[in-house]
């Protein structure tokens, strides 16, 4: 019996399989297509050629004990275990989520494939109530584990993306966003914002005629995203819906590079969070950012503090290799679980 990790790319996601460097794994890394921000249609083409590419590794996933997947291409493990081409022991949907609600029927039903040995790694404690009371999984089969960043395993860019630290406030990434507001909020608000999607975000701005003071990018490369991130006063993640996790990999990499956080006030982002020490949570984006953003400007000083102070909870709680350690423990005391 051996224990395998399936990787859809060589360096999946920046690479999450370092979550199993204690532990002895054999790898299958597909080559499927796929991009670092993804529509629906990207995602449903790449499970495809993933399970395509699957195919030619049947005879590894005979007798393994152990899987780890990465997110929803699990469920592309499962259907081909229910055809009976893939046998395991137990597998770990490693960081499952859901960020619509309207996705949630569809889920209830693929949830239906399930095995008693199928698991799910959750980034935060809320989801454990939602997916137990919507999608109807066991909680003994949902783990949380708090995200590490995946950011400490990236190689360090050789040159600079030409990203100069500025005079503004930063907004990144694709779930989940309410990047329509930001910008209302934005203009009655005296600060420039710099915002960094993808192609799915651009969509619902590309028809808005943006103030003087709002940029929007989509798709850069990971190091122009890292650059904007080092350089701005602070960042914001305003999320549309409380549900699973979102925004999440943002704060870390906000956190990691020292800068306050302003957030909205969803279960996904209160472990990483701390109102009011290391950044604040809002009810209202409309009513609460303004305040907020003329509270940082009149002093400049308390969002360097509660950067500092995002910093040393990233150090305490964040890094890779404390969730490492988390994760690997989750499978020995499932293992332990089974064996009882």
């Amino acid at each position: 019996m051996s224990n395998v990790v399936i990787q859809m790319h060589p360096a999946e996601y920046h690479d999450f399989v370092h979550y199993l460097d204690g532990i002895e794994f054999r790898r299958i890394v597909l080559h499927a297509p796929g991009a670092r921000f993804k529509t629906t249609p990207r995602m449903l083409w790449e499970c495809f050629c993933g399970a395509w590419q699957l195919l030619g590794h049947l005879d590894s996933l005979q007798t393994a004990q152990t899987v780890v997947v990465f997110s929803h291409f699990a469920f592309v493990v499962k259907i081909l275990a229910r055809l009976g081409l893939v046998q395991y022991g137990r597998l770990f949907c490693f960081g499952f989520f859901l960020h619509d609600p309207r996705w949630f029927r569809i889920f209830r039903w693929l949830v239906r494939l399930d095995r008693r040995n199928d698991h799910y790694v959750i980034f935060s404690r809320g989801e454990e109530e939602l997916y137990r009371s919507q999608l109807g999984i066991p909680p003994e089969r949902l783990h949380f584990v708090l995200l590490g960043d995946w950011g400490e395993f990236r190689q360090p860019a050789l040159e600079s993306s030409g990203v100069a630290p500025g005079n503004y406030y930063f907004a990144g990434g694709r779930s989940n966003r309410e990047y329509l507001a930001l910008v209302e909020a934005f203009r009655s608000i005296p600060a420039r914002l710099v915002i960094v999607c993808s192609q799915s975000n651009w969509q619902e701005l590309k028809g808005v005629s943006l103030p003087a003071n709002v940029e929007a990018l989509c798709d850069v490369p990971v190091a122009t995203f890292d650059d904007y991130v080092r350089g701005a006063k602070a960042g914001i993640i305003a999320l549309k819906h409380d549900t699973g996790a979102s925004g999440q990999s943002v704060a870390l990499a906000l956190m990691r590079n020292g800068k306050c956080i302003i957030a909205t006030d969803v279960a996904g982002l209160r472990e990483y969070v701390e109102h009011g020490v290391s950044g604040y949570l809002m009810n209202s984006l409309a009513e609460e950012l303004p305040s907020l953003i003329e509270s940082i400007e009149a002093d400049p000083s308390r969002a360097e503090t509660m950067g500092q102070a995002a910093r040393e909870r990233y150090e305490q709680h964040f890094s890779g290799s404390i969730a490492a350690s988390a994760f690997q423990d989750v499978l020995r005391s499932t293992a332990l679980n089974a064996a009882a």
